[in-house]
């Protein structure tokens, strides 16, 4: 096991990858070099308590778990990264957020089982989503050509 420094540097490249974010953008974020951003992903900076507090924030994540010497799951991070996207949404957004959701997921275990929604989360999905907005029909995206 490495030394702290150098495991909080590995969750914050992690972190940071699959938020995607490039080091120059997550700088941006924290108010830090991109030079930085790579030391302490190095682990040859010892950052402050005050620039980790940063750098959790940004990566969505609570503090505790920049200093985790485990993995951290990809899917907890994407549900923060929903819960991010909802927080302060009137509650009529968050109805149609739940409904779209339920939604998608039933129509896609029923229609296209596991091997679609594996598809349709790597965006290789070849079918249009289509809702109805103030009385037309929207369509959410093309089908991709085979």
């Amino acid at each position: 096991m490495g030394n702290i420094y150098s495991e909080i540097g590995k969750n914050v490249r992690e972190l940071r990858l699959q938020l995607g974010l490039t080091q120059e953008k997550l700088a941006e974020r924290v108010h830090a070099t991109p030079s930085y951003i790579v030391r302490i992903e190095q682990g040859t900076r010892k950052p402050t308590l005050d620039f980790l507090a940063r750098l959790a924030t940004s990566l969505n994540v609570p503090l505790p778990q920049l200093l985790r010497r485990e993995a951290v799951p990809r899917e907890s991070l994407l549900i923060r990264e929903i819960n991010t996207l909802l927080e302060g949404q009137p509650e009529l957004v968050l109805r149609l957020g739940h409904r779209l959701v339920s939604t998608l997921v039933m129509f896609m275990v029923e229609e296209k089982g596991v091997k679609g929604l594996q598809k349709a989360a790597e965006g290789r999905s070849s079918y249009r989503v289509s809702m109805t907005v103030r009385g037309r029909r929207r369509d959410a995206g093309k089908p991709r050509k085979g």
